[in-house]
């Protein structure tokens, strides 16, 4: 989980730090923010709270439930490669999501509780 947790920081650092803050209104921030937590409770709740729990029920390895949710929740992300970041950039999306879906998982399973991923999500 400390792994995770670390490349996690590690990735927000670099992104907090390449962010052009002057170029951001307050209330462009403001909901910025907003969105980021809503995303993260939204896509973690539906992946980790719902598929999980379902997947976990239902099939006989718990690496497959992991692997069967971060790859639905990777496909999630294949429709931005439509609205805005082109079909190579949403496979790279995808892909990403994917690997990110499976740290997800671990810190959900080792923490005990779905709000650190979501945490960690809508940072």
């Amino acid at each position: 989980m400390w792994i995770v947790l670390a490349a996690m920081a590690a990735e927000i650092f670099v992104l907090l730090g390449a962010t052009g803050w002057s170029d951001l209104a307050a209330s462009h921030l403001a909901l910025l923010v907003l969105a980021g937590l809503l995303v993260g409770f939204n896509e973690e709740a539906l992946t980790r709270g719902v598929l999980i729990v379902a997947f976990r029920g239902s099939m006989r390895s718990e690496v497959s439930a992991a692997l069967l949710a971060a790859l639905l929740f990777g496909a999630m992300h294949l429709p931005n490669g439509f609205f805005g970041i082109g079909l190579a950039g949403g496979v790279l999306q995808a892909l990403m999501a994917f690997l990110a879906g499976l740290g997800f998982y671990v810190l959900r399973r080792v923490s005990g509780t779905i709000l650190l991923p979501m945490a960690m999500h809508g940072l």
